[in-house]
């Protein structure tokens, strides 16, 4: 999928200038090699480098040594990325002497029954309409640039209030929504769309960090909806997207 690896490379590359910043000397290479069996794609910088104990959590999901710039979620959506399309993605820094992100791809279609295979995070032939309803803003921007890759149309809420408006003005194939919001929970948003859009009940997947919370477990239950684990991965999410309603 193109427009996902073209998101791994983004992120990279973005990672790799803010590791330049207050350097002396800024460089960033590119480079691409046929392995034969595989396809490498390196990333390098010339930046300040990572210790060991950061080097062992760039890949952990909300992780970032960018606090207030960075989502923590690049490099975790980057790999789940490159594993959806069976391959591998590793990392070589130390202090001082930058980092190189080295990504490996099968050059050949890898079997497309196999778990976690190509086709789990293809875009469907169909665009797909999706709302995102999250309080935290650095998480609706990244799925929103993520949706958006995979080729759908992506809009977002901060609360109950704003998710619901949007069900009066639009129609959407799916909702992922946090539970947990700003002073609420998603109670309210499935409330709300009983009353002006009965069908996105059963559209909605809920998105929590806490799944066996007695009040996320009561609304699922309540209204049989669909329940993901966060942090989630784009194969996960690009899954949910192509299953549908």
């Amino acid at each position: 999928n193109d427009h996902q690896l073209t998101q791994v490379l983004l992120n990279l590359v973005t990672n790799a200038e803010h590791a330049l910043e207050g350097q002396p000397h800024k460089r960033i290479a590119i480079r691409a090699a046929d392995m034969g069996a595989t396809t490498e794609i390196v990333v390098s910088d010339s930046g300040k480098g990572m210790d060991e104990a950061t080097r062992l959590r760039v890949f952990e999901p909300f992780f970032t040594t960018k606090p207030g710039l960075g989502t923590g979620l690049g490099l975790p959506l980057s790999y789940s990325i490159v594993l959806a399309h069976e391959g591998e993605i590793r990392l070589v820094s130390a202090p001082g002497q930058g980092a190189s992100f080295t990504i490996s791809l099968p050059a050949a279609a890898g079997n497309a029954s196999a778990p976690g295979a190509l086709d789990t995070a293809s875009v469907p032939a169909a665009k797909a309409r999706v709302l995102v309803v999250d309080d935290e803003p650095s998480l609706r921007k990244v799925c929103q640039r993520l949706i958006a890759s995979m080729g759908h149309e992506c809009l977002t809420a901060d609360s109950s209030a704003s998710a619901i408006q949007l069900a009066r003005e639009h129609d959407f194939d799916v909702v992922l929504c946090d539970y947990r919001l700003a002073g609420e929970t998603a109670d309210l948003v499935i409330a709300g769309f009983q009353t002006v859009a009965p069908h996105l009940v059963a559209r909605t997947v809920i998105a929590t960090g806490a799944t066996t919370d007695p009040g996320v477990q009561s609304l699922v239950e309540r209204h049989g909806l669909q329940l993901i684990a966060k942090p989630y991965g784009a194969a996960e999410l690009a899954a949910i997207i192509q299953k549908g309603p």
